[in-house]
Order: C-alpha cells, then sequence, then structure tokens
C-alpha cells in the first residue's frame, strides 16, 4: 500500500488482504479500469501466488504504485461505487444500505477472482434477500402503523391479553388473517407470502377498526373464549387466570382447549362458590310449584347434561341399560 510498510513480504500481505476485500471480479475491473489492467494483473499474481517472484514484474509493479498512485488511490476508495455502477441491472430497487450490505458483507472474498458468472449469481441471490428484506420492513411498518404502533400480533395480544385472532368471528377470516400474522412472525418469509400479506393489509380487513378499541376487543374475548361462562366469569378475571396457569402465550390461546378449560375451572369455582346459592334463592322466591317442576321438565327434554346427572342421582335407567 501507500503506507510504510517494514518489509516486502509485509507489502505483499497488505495488497494480498486488500485484494481479498475487492468484491469485483478481475474480468469486469479490466473493463472498469483499462488505464490499470497490467497492475491489476499483478494484484492477481499475488492473490494465487501470495507475492510477485519474478523480478521484472515485480519492478513494474512497485513502478506503478508511484507512477498512478492518484489513480490507484482513487480505485481503492470509489470500489463500492464501481461495484454499483457495473452491476446496477442486478441491484435495481434496492437503497444505498443494502448496496453497501451486499459489497461488504454479503459478496465472498474469493469475488476479484471469479468468473463473471459466478459472481453475477451471488449478486443476484443476495440482491434478492435485500428485496424481501426490504418488503418485510414495508410490511412491518404497514402494520405498526394499522395496529397502533405493535411490532407484531404477538405483542398486541400481550398489550391487550386477548388472542388477536378473537377479532375475526369466522374461520375463513381467521385464516386469511393468519397468513399475515404467519408473514409478519417468521424470520425469513419469501417474497410470495410477503406479497400476500401487503395484498391483504391494503385492502383494509375489517378487524384492523377494532385493534384499538377496547370494548370490542372485549366483546371478542367473551365471545370466542368466555362463551357461556360470561354470567360467572369477568373478562378480567378470565384474562388473569389463563395468564397464570396457561404456558401458552395470549397469541396463542385460541389454539386447542387449555385455555377455554381454565375459565370452565373459574365458573365451576364461582357457581360453588354462592352464584348456586344466589340461583336457589331466585328460585324459592320466584317459582312456585307447578312453574319449578314445568322448568326442569323443560331442562330435562333440551339438555343431555341435566338429564344424565338426574338420570344418574336418581337411578332412573333407559330400556337399552336394563
Amino acid at each position: 500500500t501507500f503506507s510504510s510498510v517494514s518489509s516486502y513480504a509485509a507489502c505483499m500481505r497488505t495488497w494480498r488482504e486488500i485484494v481479498l476485500y475487492t468484491h469485483i471480479p478481475l474480468a469486469t475491473l479490466r473493463e472498469q479500469e483499462p488505464g490499470l489492467r497490467q497492475w491489476l494483473s499483478c494484484l492477481d499474481v499475488i492473490r494465487t501466488e501470495n507475492s510477485i517472484k519474478d523480478y521484472h514484474r515485480r519492478r513494474d509493479f512497485l513502478k506503478t504504485l508511484t507512477e498512478q498512485e492518484k489513480e490507484i488511490r482513487a480505485f481503492l476508495s470509489g470500489r463500492e461505487k464501481l461495484f454499483a455502477s457495473a452491476f446496477a441491472s442486478y441491484l435495481s430497487g434496492l437503497d444505498d444500505g443494502a448496496v453497501k450490505r451486499i459489497y461488504y458483507t454479503r459478496l465472498p472474498n474469493s469475488s476479484f477472482g471469479d468468473d463473471r458468472t459466478t459472481f453475477v449469481g451471488h449478486v443476484q441471490k443476495y440482491a434478492g434477500d435485500e428485496r424481501t428484506a426490504q418488503k418485510k420492513n414495508q410490511l412491518r411498518e404497514k402494520w405498526k402503523k394499522a395496529s397502533g404502533g405493535f411490532d407484531d400480533p404477538v405483542k398486541w395480544s400481550d398489550h391487550y391479553k386477548t388472542p388477536i385472532l378473537a377479532l375475526l368471528p369466522d374461520t375463513r377470516q381467521q385464516e386469511q388473517a393468519r397468513r399475515l400474522f404467519d408473514a409478519l412472525l417468521a424470520s425469513n418469509p419469501n417474497e410470495a407470502e410477503i406479497n400476500a400479506a401487503m395484498e391483504y393489509l391494503d385492502s383494509n380487513p375489517p378487524f384492523l377498526s377494532l385493534l384499538n378499541n377496547q370494548a370490542e376487543i372485549d366483546r371478542a374475548f367473551v365471545r370466542e373464549l368466555i362463551g357461556k361462562y360470561h354470567l360467572l366469569v369477568s373478562v378480567t378475571q378470565a384474562r388473569n387466570a389463563i395468564e397464570s396457569r396457561s404456558p401458552r402465550r395470549c397469541y396463542d390461546w385460541l389454539s386447542g382447549n387449555a385455555a377455554k378449560k381454565i375459565i370452565r375451572q373459574e365458573a365451576d369455582k364461582n357457581y360453588l362458590s354462592g352464584a348456586n346459592q344466589e340461583l336457589l334463592d331466585w328460585i324459592d322466591s320466584t317459582m312456585d310449584g307447578p312453574r319449578a317442576k314445568d322448568y326442569l321438565k323443560r331442562l330435562v327434554k333440551d339438555k343431555l347434561d341435566v338429564g344424565i346427572q338426574i338420570m344418574d342421582e336418581e337411578g332412573v335407567r333407559h330400556e337399552n341399560d336394563r
């Protein structure tokens, strides 16, 4: 290099390191820098042999460093821009930061010696990865704006202690939303998955209007999780019970029956802790004998669980069981 070194061997080591971090094929450099072709060929010798052993070539190399110092310095400081210009057709749609990442951190240190076909294959792959990453960032930003600042549906669910899928009332809508959520949560979603998620988000699905509406969120929680036990278990009690006893994250509370089982246990506890007596008192105060008997008959006729419990406790047998 142009800084002082202790020996010729140290000079060769330094130039070899520069070659390793020149992530452009030699063939392309010869086209782009015709005035440095001879010097670039010397760099290739250093790459393959670690040094320039031929006396005449070594003399020419050192002479070029002196005579073309300005041009060589310009080349060394402008390698990234040269790369971006020479391979612009493969880098379309990428911002400067993405191009920098590809050049400095993604392309292999064998690039200087690679043939153009191999090198272009690398560029295409890493440019595709960057485009996908950029689209994922765009998707995340759109979601963040739509959701009121949450990075992903898991964080939204944790904040509201409600699985976000509860806001979607039917299976079809849940499946559509789940593809969006999967793309947001995946480490490396492919381009097709991101495009589908963007298209769905751009369609402004109805659940987006509910994301910051606590009353609607609570109603969805009751509908999808508490169900018929809403007379015995409050939304707050249900959330706290599931959170303290279920290992699942809030986002997954609709999966399986664990959360609903916990709510059933809470309802049973509340019922046996006083709600049943309140019901008995109400029956005593509002129902006479014939009315109570008629009501019991309707329950037995329509409610399997009630009928089975009476049959079991009173010893009533169905003819198939005799």
